[in-house]
């Protein structure tokens, strides 16, 4: 796969997925273009690829959440390489978590034609070549984005 294309396959199963939901009230998205989609005007790469930003209606009154999703893809069963993300783009998504922003990594292991995700803080630690995710459930994106807006504790 060239560089250029990487991920593309998995942005576009994680956009199919908000549009589904974006129809209802009380959910929408962004996709955050990147350095090669803005043709180098964007001043650099986002925090991450998509923001979303959800609104519900709990016992306590409506409730508003704002989140940052980066969307990686890979040709593997389990591990995501450092290389795919490195700690610059951690520390922007991170900048954003310290203002309240909800910041997870959705990753799509292509083998497997399914995801897992996880909240920034699974990527804090680690000191070898890549990130083994083995321990996190296998996921269908749509139901995740669904469960995202519908359940905060996420």
């Amino acid at each position: 796969m060239s560089h250029a294309n990487r991920g593309k396959e998995a942005e576009k199963q994680f956009r199919n997925a908000c549009e589904t939901l974006a129809v209802q009230q009380g959910f929408t998205y962004w996709r955050v273009p990147d350095a090669r989609t803005a043709m180098g005007n964007s001043g650099g790469e986002g925090p991450g690829d998509f923001l979303a930003w959800s609104r519900i209606t709990t016992p306590a009154g409506l409730a508003d959440r704002s989140y940052s999703i980066e969307v990686k893809e890979v040709e593997h069963e389990y591990r995501l390489p450092k290389s795919n993300f490195k700690t610059d783009q951690r520390a922007r998504m991170r900048m954003l978590e310290l203002a309240g922003v909800v910041c997870y990594v959705a990753v799509l292991f292509k083998p497997l034609k399914k995801w897992r995700v996880t909240r920034l803080s699974y990527f804090d630690s680690g000191t070898t070549g890549s990130w083994d995710m083995t321990n996190l459930e296998l996921v269908e994106i749509t139901d995740w984005v669904k469960v995202l807006h519908a359940n905060y504790s996420k």
